[in-house]
């Protein structure tokens, strides 16, 4: 069976931020759900503020919301059980 590739959009943003004030935004071309969720918990906040609580938003391509969660520091962040990690990590 061939994959078929999403398109998510997501924004890393202190929690309860306005859309404007996300410190990282992007789109996303890839085949799943927990890939996406992967792909985001790892990315790198440049210039992130040590202490504010910042929050991932993972949208499909209609700009409905399918996830949201913690995103703690750079790479650092929340890993819920149920995905399973790669030895390498996304790039």
């Amino acid at each position: 069976m061939e994959s078929q590739t999403v398109v998510f959009s997501y924004r890393i943003a202190p929690r309860g931020a306005a859309k404007e004030q996300a410190l990282l935004m992007g789109n996303l071309w890839i085949s799943d759900v927990a890939g996406a969720k992967q792909y985001v918990l790892t990315l790198t906040v440049p210039n992130a503020p040590a202490q504010t609580d910042l929050e991932v938003t993972l949208k499909d391509m209609f700009g409905s919301e399918i996830w949201r969660g913690p995103y703690l520091r750079n790479g650092d962040a929340y890993r819920p059980a149920t995905v399973a990690w790669s030895s390498a990590p996304p790039s």
